[in-house]
């Protein structure tokens, strides 16, 4: 595509798309991927948007990685999770990602409620187009934690009526922002608090990922400094207690930060050994905590990632077993396993005998355990699964009734019908125990076909009768991807 319009300062490749649209005067969120991005798949994600490598054949002076670095949310992510695990992100990124980096990142599995439409400031939008002629999307209105924006204080707006997930294909501009009356004007002091961490953040470029060894080190160290420690331990009241003097109750429950107490909580977990990635969020309010409040996140970064970590030495204490008795306890094991399997034998009352022939015969232990393993029935009565396929039946009978009539719904798939289940995620991973559900998405899902005649249908019924090519365009159709059906169809009443 020629002239494809280049990312300005602090915008989302998400937005460079929608301006794109807007440029070659494409309607069909599918004719766009196909044109920009080479393919009709492309899911349009505001966090990790995927075939960058086909979007930087567009472009002389950007390359691969500055895309993401510097015009996505990844940045965000990558300090805190694993080297090879951001390698991993960044290589499914290039090409398709198939939702990869959501889940390699910790963006699916974070406690941080998830954004389900775009954020703009009403103030940025007027700015842009007096300057540039045009308005787009930035990055640091898209962060959660954000909620004005600290260059003008004004509340941050979401889109209203447009679902990210709803609209998986199309790139919303943000020229179709319509102005709200009076914008709120409102001094938000934990946004200018987190802003500028998140913009450092953002803004850093590529470095090397700590590991987690070194945040565990890097904490204990911390804790240590600051006085929140009891003995060789971290004493969390002390810690909790500096945490709420900096983030009130109120605003860490809005993003399910709360409670700090309990031994579950993700204060415990980030002090401890660390097993797994924490969020930006978790990192920037525990550091501004311990530090109170004089500290530089890319400092900090350098630092941990430059240290060297301190390898804790196990003494392998001598054997208290004789090797003469080695045989009779594997015999013993062997017994028990073969009578109930290794499941219950580890349940029951062996439990000194297992621990035993763990420490010094590991590898026989495994080999015989795997041997006799059995199955066990793990099916419980917790859910009436006869009555929840009743109730999610009527409830898509509900939702189909009332989407009859409407035109402009996308089309309703499998997927779309799940969606608007309440409880979509049990449904979608219980089908084969919803035989009732089941036979309503596959008699009422709707086909291609269907969904290529309701588009010219509602076509019709807005504008009347045109010339075929441009109903094909109005409705987003092609001569190469309409179905035989469709096209005999057009043709018999004469539509093409």
């Amino acid at each position: 595509m020629i002239n494809f319009p280049s990312p300005l300062p602090d915008e989302l490749l998400y937005s460079v798309l929608a301006r794109a649209r807007v440029k070659y005067l494409i309607r069909s969120p599918k004719a766009l991927i196909q044109r920009a991005l080479f393919s009709r798949g492309v899911i349009a994600s505001l966090n990790f948007p995927s075939h960058i490598s086909a979007l930087t054949k567009h472009y002389l002076d950007h390359d691969k990685q500055s895309l993401i670095y510097g015009h996505t949310l990844f940045p965000l992510y990558a300090p805190f999770i694993r080297e090879d695990t951001k390698h991993k992100c960044l290589n499914q990124l290039y090409e398709k990602s198939d939702g990869t980096p959501h889940l390699a990142s910790g963006y699916a599995a974070s406690r941080l409620p998830k954004q389900r439409s775009i954020r703009y400031c009403q103030i940025c939008i007027e700015e842009q187009r007096e300057r540039l002629g045009e308005a787009y999307w930035q990055r640091i209105h898209q962060i959660v934690g954000i909620t004005t924006c600290v260059k003008h204080n004004c509340t941050l707006e979401e889109v209203s009526n447009f679902d990210i997930k709803r609209h998986r294909h199309e790139y919303l501009p943000a020229s179709s922002v319509s102005p709200v009356s009076k914008p709120t004007i409102i001094y938000d002091e934990i946004s200018h608090r987190v802003t500028p961490f998140v913009e450092a953040l953002l803004n850093t470029g590529e470095r090397i990922s700590p590991s987690h060894q070194q945040w565990t080190q890097y904490y204990r160290e911390l804790i240590q400094k600051s006085h929140c420690c009891k003995g060789q331990y971290c004493s969390f009241e002390l810690v909790i207690e500096k945490v709420l003097y900096y983030w009130p109750v109120a605003w860490l429950n809005r993003y399910n930060l709360w409670p700090l107490d309990t031994s579950s909580s993700w204060l415990h977990g980030i002090t401890r050994k660390h097993r797994k990635s924490f969020s930006y969020l978790e990192h920037i309010i525990i550091l501004h905590a311990l530090h109170e409040g004089q500290w530089n996140i890319e400092s900090e970064l350098a630092d941990i990632g430059s240290q060297k970590v301190i390898q804790h030495h196990v003494i392998k204490k001598p054997l208290a077993i004789p090797l003469v008795h080695y045989r009779q306890l594997k015999m013993k094991w062997l017994k028990l396993v073969k009578a109930v399997g290794t499941k219950r034998a580890r349940n029951s009352c062996a439990g000194g005998l297992y621990m035993q022939l763990y420490r010094n015969q590991h590898d026989w232990l495994m080999k015989i355990n795997k041997r006799y393993q059995r199955p066990i029935n793990n099916m419980t009565n917790r859910v009436n699964w006869r009555q929840r396929d009743i109730d999610s039946t009527k409830y898509l009978i509900k939702v189909r009734n009332k989407a009859e009539c409407d035109l402009s719904l996308p089309r309703l798939s499998k997927l779309w019908f799940l969606q608007q289940l309440p409880n979509k995620a049990s449904i979608e991973k219980n089908l084969n125990k919803l035989p009732l559900t089941l036979h309503f998405l596959n008699a009422y899902q709707e086909t291609v076909t269907e969904y290529q005649v309701r588009r010219i249908a509602r076509t019709l019924l807005q504008e009347g009768p045109l010339p075929s090519w441009v109903l094909l365009r109005r409705a987003g159709l092609s001569e190469e991807r309409m179905t035989s059906v469709t096209r005999k169809l057009c043709e018999s009443h004469g539509f093409i």
